[in-house]
C-alpha cells in the first residue's frame, strides 16, 4: 500500500514539474455588436433585490487577449429593470450556450437577424463549453485560431451600469475566468471589465478587461 501512495505521488509530481503553472497579468480588448432577444418578464434576484427580467442582450466581437493573440468572442447577458416599462437597471450572465436557441423574428436592428449567430453552434461544439462551471455561468466564450478558448462568467451583483452620454450607455462588472480549451483547459482567474455601447447604433461598443489568470 505504502509503495502504491509513493508512485501516485511520484507520478502527480512529475505531472506537475512537465507542467509548470503559469500565473501572469490579463489584458482582454473586444470590439462589440450586440442583439436583443426578447424574453418573457420574470423575476431576476440581484442583492437581495426582485427585479423583473427585459431581454437577452447577445453580443458578438473580435480583439485581442494576452497568451491568445487574435480573438473571437460570443457573450449572453440578461438585462433586468424595476418593471417592464422603466429603462435597465442592470444585467447579469447568462448561458452562451442558449444564443443557438433565441428567434430570429424578422423584425428591425438591434433585433436577431437571419446569419448573425449561425457560427456559434460549432464553436459551442469544438470547445465543448459548458452551461456553468461549478455554479458559475458560463456567459462568455473567446477563442483563437490555435484551438485556446477560455470562459468567463460575470460574477453576479458586481454589475453598473451608467448613461455615459444620450446616446452611449457604460457598464462595469467583475468576470470571473472558470476553465477553457487547449492550453486554458484548466485556467482560473479574474477580471475587471469596464465597457460602452451606443444606444442607437448596435456595432458600436467596446469591452475591456484586465486582472490575472492561472494555467
Amino acid at each position: 500500500m505504502i509503495s502504491i501512495v509513493f508512485t501516485v505521488v511520484f507520478l502527480f509530481t512529475s505531472c506537475k514539474h512537465d507542467k509548470p503553472e503559469i500565473k501572469q497579468h490579463f489584458k482582454l480588448s473586444i470590439t462589440t455588436w450586440y442583439r436583443i432577444s426578447p424574453t418573457a418578464p420574470s423575476p431576476v434576484v440581484v442583492n437581495g433585490i426582485t427585479y423583473v427580467s427585459l431581454a437577452n442582450l447577445v453580443v458578438g466581437g473580435d480583439g485581442t487577449a494576452s497568451a491568445m493573440g487574435n480573438i473571437k468572442s460570443y457573450a449572453n447577458t440578461l438585462a433586468y429593470g424595476t418593471d417592464v416599462e422603466a429603462p435597465p437597471a442592470g444585467a447579469i450572465g447568462a448561458p452562451v450556450n442558449e444564443i443557438p436557441g433565441y428567434p430570429i423574428l424578422g423584425a428591425p436592428l438591434p433585433l436577431i437577424q437571419p446569419g448573425d449567430f449561425d457560427g456559434v453552434p460549432a464553436i459551442l461544439a469544438e470547445f465543448n463549453v459548458p452551461t456553468n462551471v461549478l455554479g458559475n455561468v458560463v456567459n462568455l466564450v473567446l477563442y483563437n485560431n490555435n484551438g485556446d478558448a477560455l470562459f468567463l462568467s460575470n460574477i453576479p451583483g458586481t454589475g453598473t451600469s451608467s448613461t455615459i452620454s444620450p446616446t452611449v450607455g457604460g457598464y462595469t462588472n467583475e468576470t470571473l475566468i472558470v476553465g477553457g480549451a487547449g492550453k486554458f483547459i484548466h485556467a482560473i482567474g479574474k477580471l475587471d471589465n469596464t465597457g460602452h455601447f451606443s444606444f442607437i447604433a448596435p456595432y458600436d461598443g467596446q469591452d475591456n478587461y484586465e486582472g490575472w489568470i492561472s494555467y
